[in-house]
C-alpha cells in the first residue's frame, strides 16, 4: 500500500508508542504501525525534519518582506536591466496591432463611380 499526505502548516505527527504514530489525514486519522522501532525512529526523524524545513522557509519569507518594508520608496519594484551597448533588442517587444477603421459603407461603395445628380 502507497499513502501520500500534504504536510500542511498544521500538521502535527504524534507518537502515540515507540512504533506506532499518528496523524491527522484529510479526511480521517491515520495511524502507522512500524515492523521495527529503528524504522520508526527514521521515519519520525524525516517527518520532523521537513516539518522544521516549512518553518524554516516561512521565517525566511517574513525576515525578507519586513526588510523590503524598509525601502525607501515602500514599493518592491522588479529590477530590470537591458544591454544597450550591444545593441541588442530588449528581452520584451511590445506589439501592437493596427485596426483597419473603414466601416460597412465605405467597403460597399467601394470601386462604384459616383453619381452626378442635379439638383434644382
Amino acid at each position: 500500500m502507497v499513502w501520500e499526505q500534504v504536510l500542511t502548516d498544521n500538521f502535527v505527527y504524534k507518537t502515540l508508542s515507540t512504533y506506532f504514530h499518528t496523524f491527522e489525514a484529510h479526511v480521517c486519522q491515520a495511524g502507522l504501525k512500524f515492523a521495527s522501532e529503528k524504522e520508526a525512529a527514521h521515519f519520525q526523524k524525516m517527518v520532523e525534519g521537513k516539518l522544521m524545513e516549512r518553518v524554516q522557509k516561512r521565517m525566511e519569507r517574513q525576515k525578507q518582506r519586513q526588510g523590503n518594508r524598509g525601502n525607501s520608496s515602500g514599493i518592491n519594484q522588479p529590477h530590470v536591466t537591458s544591454d544597450v551597448e550591444s545593441g541588442a533588442p530588449p528581452a520584451q517587444v511590445y506589439v501592437t496591432s493596427v485596426r483597419n477603421n473603414t466601416n460597412k459603407k465605405d467597403k460597399a461603395t467601394k470601386g462604384r463611380k459616383k453619381q452626378l445628380t442635379n439638383e434644382r
